[in-house]
């Protein structure tokens, strides 16, 4: 007895697997998961992050696409409040892939791009009301409370930028305003000396008298 070929196979069967062949190959290779990446470590996260920030989220914007926050303390980099960070307009559909926070959550955020909140290259932290610390992002080795971690932050080297207020502005601003307020008053000075002096007279009151033209 010979053994089955395509030839031989009831045409009902034939018909089945071209169906199932043909779907394979349109299929191709299985996507790729929208949320993948390596995970960070807990040290690699703070080294590559260009803002390192603490805040409470006062808004969340495009369902979870962009936060704003009221900054508390600026680790690293510049914020001023309203600070936003995620997307800068609609991305019309949810984010399938951000570290996601509710407003009125008090948070720690150490990001390498303000307007990049995907897991994979932020980490965020939500500061719980016993001071312990909600992960948020994919980091191995973070610290389990809002004390560790800043801890860890405050042995940073101090790399804020500091912010346009009037106690904080830097230090070249102030020189340079102090420098402009000297100049104005020697040249106010110098308008109100005598021209023409007398220097073989002894002076009067702290001035040499005027002399003759």
């Amino acid at each position: 007895m010979g053994g089955v070929t395509m030839t031989t196979m009831p045409r009902a069967l034939r018909l089945g697997f071209g169906i199932l062949a043909a779907l394979a190959l349109a299929a191709g290779p299985a996507p790729a998961l929208a949320c993948s990446g390596p995970v960070a470590t807990y040290g690699d996260a703070i080294a590559r992050a260009h803002l390192i920030v603490v805040g409470e989220v006062s808004a969340r914007r495009f369902d979870g696409a962009a936060y704003d926050l009221t900054i508390e303390k600026v680790y690293r980099g510049t914020a001023t409040s309203p600070f936003s960070i995620g997307a800068t307009s609609d991305p019309g559909i949810p984010p399938m892939c951000a570290i996601s926070f509710d407003v009125g959550q008090r948070v720690v955020l150490a990001l390498q791009d303000a307007r990049d909140i995907d897991p994979f290259s932020s980490a965020g932290w939500i500061i719980k009301g016993d001071g312990s610390l909600l992960v948020e992002g994919s980091i191995s080795g973070s610290p389990t409370t809002a004390a560790e971690l800043f801890a860890d932050l405050d042995r940073l080297p101090n790399t804020a930028v500091p912010t346009d207020d009037a106690s904080s502005r830097p230090l070249a601003t102030l020189l340079g305003v102090a420098m402009v307020a000297l100049a104005a008053l020697l040249l106010l000075a110098r308008g109100r000396r005598p021209r023409n002096l007398d220097l073989s007279r002894p002076p009067i009151d702290g001035y040499w008298p005027e002399g003759e033209d």
